[in-house]
């Protein structure tokens, strides 16, 4: 190639550029036709969307850090996203709608930190990671313990919602301040509940220990349909139980990325790495997909009820 041609652009990347944009627009056509225009929000928060919603932007979060790479100048890159998204925030707060911190303000501070990491040598990068791991699972366990005692404990359910009536005196905030109080305080009212009953609180910790050892077996399952036999049944579970742990410490922008990290980074060591990727793709439709395509088929067949219902109070 010579010094006057342009590097050849990668089509797949442009591709995906494209469908990024088009959700990301239908994304917020549909918020604005609820938001704005009066139409049902199930258009817009049902199963099917709630899911897309983390496709979108994390398909927007990986082709930028992909582009990084091939940036002459992230710094540049980074400040003109984050001027854009200032100016949406600035625009939100007049609206009453403030957008605090957004995908836009992540891609920006991503792309101007970026060159200070792309130099580290990879100790520092590595010590770097662990300290990320280790306040994930801090945070972690301050929201478990801050949850648990505002169920639980009276006198922290009213400080929090003395703290929610300092919120600002604003129309929007009242009404947010209104429906989270009213949540606490049912979480709070239902949990005394369960305590009250210890055989439903036995049942609720049956229940999810079934659902962990169901979760902690499709990887041994996985392994063992592609006829990896290197790891015993007890192993597996236990690698895991880690690979989750490890997947909720690490960042997890838009929910994409650290469950897949994670499990090649346990199970590959343990076979080669085509079969540790065929048994991730198995993970995830068992764990993912199928979950999503049985949430699809009750959510319309919920829906086709509650019409039916509709359509026989409109007869009478």
């Amino acid at each position: 190639m010579s010094g006057t041609e342009r590097p050849a652009r990668i089509e797949l990347m442009d591709a995906l550029r494209g469908l990024a944009v088009c959700l990301m627009v239908l994304h917020h056509f549909l918020y604005d036709l609820c938001e704005f225009l009066g139409a049902p929000w199930w258009l817009f928060t049902n199963p099917v969307f709630d899911v897309l919603h983390y496709f979108f932007a994390g398909l927007f979060i990986f082709l930028s850090g992909i582009s990084s790479d091939f940036s002459r100048s992230n710094l540049k890159r980074g400040a003109k996203a984050m001027a854009l998204a200032l100016g949406i925030t600035l625009v939100t707060y007049f609206m009453d709608m403030t957008i605090v911190f957004g995908v836009l303000h992540l891609l920006g501070i991503c792309m101007m930190v970026y060159p200070l990491f792309r130099r580290l040598p990879t100790a520092p990068l590595a010590a770097l990671a662990l300290c990320i791991i280790l306040i994930g699972y801090a945070i972690g366990a301050l929201i478990v313990l801050a949850l648990t005692l505002i169920y639980t404990w009276d006198r922290v359910l009213a400080l929090v919602l003395r703290l929610l009536d300092g919120l600002l005196h604003k129309p929007k905030w009242a009404a947010r301040r209104k429906k989270w109080a009213g949540s606490l305080t049912q979480l709070n009212r239902e949990a005394k509940k369960v305590l009250l009953v210890p055989s439903l609180a036995v049942k609720g910790i049956a229940v999810s220990l079934a659902k962990l050892f169901v979760l902690y077996t499709i990887p041994y399952a996985a392994l063992r349909l592609l006829g990896c036999t290197a790891l015993a049944f007890e192993q597996a579970q236990l690698l895991a139980a880690l690979m989750l742990l490890i997947t909720n410490a690490l960042p997890n922008v838009a929910g994409m990325g650290p469950m897949e990290f994670a499990f090649l980074l346990l199970f590959a060591p343990w076979s080669d790495t085509t079969v540790a990727s065929s048994a991730l793709v198995l993970y995830r439709v068992a764990t993912y997909f199928f979950p999503f395509l049985l949430s699809v088929i009750v959510f319309l067949c919920e829906e086709n009820r509650s019409l039916k219902g509709f359509d026989a109070q409109s007869a009478e």
